[in-house]
């Protein structure tokens, strides 16, 4: 398996000017930056294959990610203002041949998620999107739908602009008849990280349970 982690935005919902300067890659909740814990569940899904792509202060975040994961592919967005399909198509060039899982670096997942992950990606055939209610928390790419996948994405990039979202793609594949199955994931904990009290919410569950023992992420 391999993964596209997108890691490119600013923390807008810091409700002070020191902490809006913070890519949201490098918050630190329970203890370690955010990207920890996503590189922590890639390592969980046996994503042998890691891309993380980053846009606000990249090089900064490229140092961070290759003391804890040195395998780990780090892109550069510069765009990354404009939308977050540019990290998908970025993070998609340096992908290799075969499926793939796409994830933001947040919400933080419970490490019982990801064998979830794998159970539904390994019997896929179609485009799935995994969902608690409404919410898309990350996608899954087999290698069969790759192409259509990328598709959907050039064509929303043409047609709707730069600033089109990454499950705009979803919504396109539908309107192709295509439509992307849907894995209930509802029953497995996540944590949110948008705005100040989630993330002291988060913050107070990662100290307490320890979630996952970051040491090292791989």
């Amino acid at each position: 398996m391999q993964i596209i982690i997108m890691a490119d935005g600013v923390d807008a919902a810091a409700g002070d000017e020191v902490t809006a300067l913070e890519p949201v890659a490098l918050l630190e909740v329970g203890g370690r930056p955010v990207i920890d814990y996503a590189l922590s569940f890639a390592s969980a899904v046996g994503a042998e294959h890691r891309i993380v792509v980053s846009g606000f202060l990249y090089r900064e975040v490229a140092r961070h990610i290759a003391a804890v994961d040195v395998d780990a592919v780090v892109v550069e967005n510069s765009d990354f203002r404009k939308g977050n399909l540019l990290s998908l198509l970025a993070g998609r060039a340096r992908l290799e041949p075969g499926g793939f899982l796409l994830m933001s670096a947040s919400p933080i997942y419970q490490p019982a998620m990801a064998s979830e992950v794998v159970t539904v990606a390994s019997r896929a055939r179609e485009v799935t999107a995994f969902r608690d209610g409404e919410r898309t928390l990350m996608t899954w790419v087999p290698s069969g739908r790759v192409a259509a996948h990328a598709d959907a994405a050039h064509h929303l990039l043409e047609t709707a602009g730069e600033g089109c979202h990454v499950e705009q793609v979803l919504v396109e594949l539908t309107r192709r008849g295509e439509p992307p199955a849907v894995a209930d994931i509802s029953g497995h904990g996540w944590l949110e990280i948008d705005e100040p009290d989630q993330r002291a919410k988060a913050d107070e569950v990662l100290r307490r349970e320890r979630w996952w023992l970051l040491e090292n992420p791989q």
